[in-house]
């Protein structure tokens, strides 16, 4: 079992390939279990669309605010699946599938 835990986004910063490796030590971490996922309309108000590789299976969207707690957590497969937002107040959220993070604006 893969326990879900929400914790607070932050900007990013982008690594190129070479970069990574400096003197044979790594610099850089790569998710390599994470799903590649697409989610709209963004912003959304009432409901949200995750696409999913459709050779995944089962998986755990956890919806969390920005201050890293878990509004609502949902089960969706590979393809198509609608999440509704139904009882999240506007702002900003951060969508999580096993490893890969996508940001939601609810208005």
């Amino acid at each position: 079992n893969w326990g879900i835990a929400c914790t607070p986004f932050r900007s990013t910063v982008s690594t190129t390939r070479s970069n990574r490796w400096q003197n044979n030590v790594p610099v850089g971490i790569t998710n390599f279990g994470a799903v590649k996922f697409s989610l709209f309309p963004n912003p959304a108000s009432s409901s949200v669309t995750l696409v999913l590789p459709e050779t995944i299976g089962t998986q755990q969207a956890v919806v969390c605010n920005a201050l890293g707690q878990e509004m609502l957590s949902a089960s969706v497969q590979g393809g198509s699946n609608e999440l509704s937002l139904e009882g999240l107040g506007k702002g900003v959220y951060a969508v999580q599938i096993k490893g890969s993070v996508r940001r939601l604006i609810v208005d």
